[in-house]
């Protein structure tokens, strides 16, 4: 089974952030394939480097960093949404790649679930 998830939640809303990151280690463990955790809307500000200036929400992005890291999920950020939010494709933190609403339209298309936070 392959999973896809999107991120929308502000970095300030923890709950949502610790719910994605629990739901990454039990789908590991069931040893279902994470396609990918796509961020969109609000959740389009964990992806900047400029995160790091901000030590109250730095942990954040830091969680989604060790998932990459930990279970090599690839890690998507909408490019209209950086700019509707003024952030520029450049300030974009390494563990993230820059996308579109096309590649996540194809993404949705070809898993069999999908979650929306």
């Amino acid at each position: 089974m392959e999973l896809l998830i999107i991120v929308k939640s502000s970095a300030c809303n923890c709950v949502s952030h610790n719910t994605v990151k629990y739901i990454v280690q039990k789908a590991y463990e069931e040893k279902l394939n994470i396609k990918g955790i796509f961020f969109r809307y609000d959740a389009t500000s964990i992806t900047s480097v400029e995160m790091e200036k901000r030590s109250d929400l730095y942990g954040i992005q830091k969680t989604y960093t060790d998932l990459y890291e930990k279970y090599k999920i690839p890690m998507y950020v909408c490019g209209g949404d950086l700019q509707e939010k003024g952030i520029s494709v450049e300030s974009i933190e390494k563990s993230f790649t820059l996308s579109g609403n096309a590649e996540l339209s194809m993404m949705i298309s070809s898993c069999d679930k999908v979650l929306e936070l």
